[in-house]
């Protein structure tokens, strides 16, 4: 007898109500440093951050990817997709506070870099991750590009 089907409640239900907790979760992190942030002083960073972002999706990323996870027997496809989408988010932003709040050499510039980055790859990958599914066909066997309405 499995332990889902002892449960009194759903373990579905449970899994969702997680899910939505941690959205709100991560949306509420992003609001509270991006109070952090002033607009004009991420325009003094942005030429930097914009390069960096670059950088950091087409070349580290990919490299990083590949030589982490390219032996564990996924596809080649497989891989450039893992490196599109790789873990991003919030969890940057909250540790580039960390070097800004310390005595030290780094400035708010610091975390106004990073900012951008984030920014930047939440908002160009995050957008482009279902046609880069189509484009590397990852998607489910029985949908074709013609067949998923949009």
């Amino acid at each position: 007898m499995s332990l889902k089907a002892r449960l009194k409640r759903p373990i579905d239900r449970i899994v969702d109500f997680n899910e939505a907790f941690q959205w709100l979760c991560q949306m509420v992190l992003f609001l509270t440093l991006g109070l952090l942030v002033t607009p004009s002083a991420l325009l003094q960073d942005i030429w930097p951050a914009i390069g960096c972002a670059v950088v950091l999706m087409l070349i580290a990323r990919p490299v990083a990817v590949f030589l982490s996870v390219g032996w564990m027997g996924f596809t080649f496809r497989e891989n450039i997709f893992l490196s599109w989408v790789g873990l991003r988010g919030a969890v940057p932003i909250l540790l580039a506070i960390y070097p800004v709040i310390t005595p030290g050499p780094i400035s708010v510039g610091f975390f106004n870099i990073v900012f951008i980055i984030v920014t930047i790859s939440l908002t160009i990958q995050d957008w482009t991750i279902a046609p880069a599914a189509r484009i590397l066909r990852l998607g489910p066997e029985d949908q074709s590009p013609e067949s998923v309405d949009t």
